[in-house]
């Protein structure tokens, strides 16, 4: 039906309401905001009192799309004034310690012992290191004719690039704060944003890797780990 095609779809799309969802960032709890998002706008479009100055074949759900993958594979040519192009962002290094804790030691069953910890990062860079920069990039950024590009830091015009292709980027330390200004950007009622967190540490998953609910085991940062985020260039 028109409902399940319009959310279920993975092909590109240059319009509609678009998500990009780094993982272990709070963006499952994020993408049932956005899909409910789509649905009730819609359903406020379809009301009587709209059919008149709207299609009164209006789908039941706004064409969506909300992605673990790369903005620029995603949604590379989107028409930005025909679309809504978010995602959210969290602290890299409380980001990296979920991802460990849900992906190797929950559902892995890795001991997560410093040493295993810190292998994990150093073999896995793109899973850990300059997430943002590799997922929300949409476009390779120019750099003005009249820089050396040797005198900049290499990924400087990608953070700018990134903050003028996005239309909002929520933070998941400030999560219902982020909410609120997502009400006000796209004019939504409260209900519209209200949400409880689809995963909670010390709960279990959603079931979707190998068809299991696992147990997610609640992180922790021993002081050895503290001084490798802190100090190890290998992180920074």
């Amino acid at each position: 039906d028109i409902d399940s095609e319009n959310w279920r779809t993975r092909t590109k799309t240059k319009n509609g309401l678009l998500y990009i969802r780094p993982p272990k960032t709070g963006s499952t709890t994020f993408a049932g905001i956005h899909l409910r998002i789509a649905r009730n706008v819609a359903v406020r479009q379809s009301l009587p009192e709209n059919k008149e100055k709207n299609n009164p074949n209006f789908p039941t759900m706004c064409k969506v799309r909300f992605e673990h993958g790369t903005a620029i594979t995603t949604v590379p040519n989107r028409d930005q004034a025909a679309s809504f192009l978010w995602t959210v962002i969290r602290n890299p290094t409380k980001r990296a310690i979920s991802q460990f804790f849900h992906f190797h030691v929950s559902r892995g069953k890795v001991e997560p012992s410093d040493a295993n910890f810190q292998d994990t990062i150093i073999k896995n860079p793109l899973k850990f290191k300059s997430v943002y920069l590799r997922l929300l990039r949409h476009r390779q950024p120019a750099v003005p004719p009249h820089i050396e590009e040797r005198s900049i830091n290499p990924n400087a015009y990608t953070v700018g690039a990134i903050i003028e292709d996005f239309d909002f980027i929520a933070i998941t330390e400030r999560m219902e704060e982020s909410l609120v200004v997502l009400q006000y950007l796209l004019n939504l009622p409260l209900d519209d944003i209200l949400f409880l967190s689809a995963k909670v540490s010390g709960g279990f998953d959603d079931g979707r890797f190998q068809y299991k609910c696992f147990h997610i085991i609640p992180s922790f940062v021993t002081p050895g780990m503290r001084d490798f985020f802190q100090h190890n260039t290998t992180w920074h």
